[in-house]
């Protein structure tokens, strides 16, 4: 009983999940061009972005995969110092680079690797944030939570030089070795640069909970870890703003 449970807890997951992605794309430009009717004294909604340097721990002498995302975001007012944080980011790339070359199936890609080359392993995901945002000093805010993932696809990328001396770069697609749920905890800090309206600027810590591995490929944890270095812009709230103070100004 316990078992059908958890499956059927893992289908709707996956369910509400695939939900947001496939509607995400299509709500970022609808929310640009109706902003303003997204947001209100105890909402703000905005795009959400910036730059990122993932990694997979469990691996040796790799490096930071840099990388960019961007997606929207709902602030909802909770009390006058506190926000529930949420959204979408559509465009989400994890993964890391220099991974030590394997067999690929390939003889000709393999014969070119073991003159020299590298494994850079990207990880596309639809990701989910879910933070409770407190401002502690005037606006200065820290934000603490979770943060859920839907894996798109996942590439390896074969690097290496050839004999003439050319760069060559080969794709070959992982996703079905991976998990599609991807989940973690999330904590940031940041500053809004003004009191009402302002973009806020600040930085993320992604550390997930979950082996990424269908298969454990050995006897390590191999979990995503994010930096997200992002700014958050309030899209259409002064429109909005203006609206209610025209509104307030006749009655």
């Amino acid at each position: 009983m316990k078992s059908i449970k958890k499956l059927f807890f893992k289908i709707s997951l996956v369910l509400s999940l695939i939900f947001i992605v496939k509607t995400a794309q299509s709500q970022v430009l609808i929310s640009l061009i109706f902003g303003d009717k997204l947001n209100s004294p105890n909402l703000e909604f905005g795009l959400d972005g910036g730059i990122n340097f993932s990694n997979i721990s469990g691996y040796d002498n790799t490096k930071y995969f840099p990388g960019w995302n961007l997606g929207f975001y709902f602030d909802f007012r909770m009390s006058e110092k506190t926000q529930f944080h949420t959204g979408v980011l559509v465009k989400s790339r994890m993964g890391v680079k220099y991974l030590d070359p394997y067999p690929s199936g390939d003889d000709e890609l393999d014969s070119i690797m073991t003159n020299g080359g590298r494994v850079d392993r990207v990880l596309k995901y639809f990701s989910v944030p879910a933070t409770i945002k407190y401002t502690f000093y005037k606006r200065w805010f820290m934000e603490g939570g979770i943060m859920l993932g839907l894996l798109a696809k996942g590439t390896d990328k074969f690097i290496s030089t050839t004999d003439a001396g050319d760069k060559l770069t080969v794709d070959k697609i992982i996703t079905d070795q991976l998990k599609r749920l991807d989940a973690g905890l999330l904590v940031g800090a940041g500053v809004k640069l003004k009191k009402k309206l302002g973009m806020s600027l600040g930085i993320r810590y992604y550390y997930g909970l979950m082996n990424i591995y269908k298969d454990p490929v050995d006897s390590k944890f191999h979990n995503n870890t994010n930096i997200y270095l992002f700014a958050s812009i309030p899209i259409g709230a002064g429109k909005a703003q203006e609206k209610r103070d025209a509104k307030e100004s006749v009655e």
